[in-house]
C-alpha cells in the first residue's frame, strides 16, 4: 500500500467516520514482513480510551488496540503483559516497549503521536524496529 501520510490519515478518518473502528495494521519494511495485527481497533471514544484493555484476560495474537493522539500509557489493573509501539503522525515507529507488564506507567515518549498495543511477543516475532513505517487499512470484519 502506498500513498504516504495523506492516505494514512484518510484511511484512519474513514474507519472513524464509518464507525467500524477496525482495520488491518502492518509494518512495511520488507514485502515478507508479517502483519503487526490482522485486526486493529481504534480507541476513539472517551470510554474506549479510558477502559482500554482493562477487564480483558488477554489481547489475542493478531489483534491491536490503537490510541491516536496519545504519547503515554499505563497498565494499571491489567492482567497480562503487552508490547507497545509508539508512532509519530506519519505512523513511523519512534519507540518500542516489549513486554510491558501490568501495573506500570510509560511516561510520554518524545515525538509520539499515537500508541499501538499488541500481544506480548509480537515485536520479537515480527522484528519491528524504530524507524519502520506502519500502515493501516480498513477491512470488512464480522462483528
Amino acid at each position: 500500500m502506498g500513498g504516504g501520510p495523506e492516505v494514512l490519515r484518510a484511511k484512519l478518518d474513514q474507519i472513524k467516520y464509518h464507525g467500524h473502528g477496525r482495520g488491518i495494521l502492518w509494518g512495511q519494511v520488507a514485502s515478507t514482513r508479517p502483519a503487526v495485527a490482522e485486526r486493529a481497533t481504534i480507541a476513539q471514544t472517551w470510554p474506549t480510551r479510558l477502559v482500554g484493555l482493562l477487564g480483558c484476560n488477554a489481547l489475542p495474537e493478531g489483534e491491536a488496540l490503537v490510541f491516536p493522539s496519545c504519547s503515554s500509557i499505563h497498565t494499571w489493573g491489567m492482567r497480562f503483559a503487552i508490547d507497545v509501539i509508539f508512532v509519530d503522525r506519519r505512523w513511523r515507529v519512534v519507540s518500542l516497549r516489549p513486554g510491558g507488564r501490568p501495573w506500570r506507567v510509560v511516561w510520554p515518549v518524545r515525538g509520539a503521536w499515537g500508541v499501538v498495543e499488541v500481544a506480548a511477543g509480537t515485536l520479537g516475532r515480527i522484528g519491528l524496529k524504530v524507524g519502520d513505517q506502519l500502515r493501516i487499512a480498513p477491512s470488512i470484519l464480522r462483528p
